[in-house]
């Protein structure tokens, strides 16, 4: 959801495919509000409070935040799950290939 998120918010596809992906992302938060840590939510709300001012205010979507935001959520979920943080030493902008 979140990758298809970027892909139509980035493309600036039309206003039906961006409203239906913040849906998307919408419906997947839900299940974070039920299942995620206080660190894990506060992250999930940061991305969805940004793709609603993309899609609903037109503020222009940068790909390199949103997947930085996406890099938060990975580890604070990722830290719920196993209770580890190991992905703390690098982040996107490090050129990690698997997130770019």
């Amino acid at each position: 959801m979140a990758g298809n998120a970027r892909f139509v918010l980035s493309s600036r596809m039309d206003e039906k495919q961006a409203r239906e992906a913040r849906s998307d992302l919408w419906k997947a938060y839900t299940t974070m509000v039920l299942l995620a840590s206080r660190p894990a939510l506060g992250t999930a709300t940061k991305i969805l409070a940004y793709v609603d001012r993309t899609v609903k205010d037109g503020v222009q979507f940068e790909v390199e935040g949103y997947r930085d935001l996406i890099w938060e959520l990975q580890r604070t979920t990722r830290n719920d799950l196993i209770g580890v943080d190991d992905l703390h030493r690098t982040t996107p902008s490090q050129g990690r290939a698997d997130v770019n």
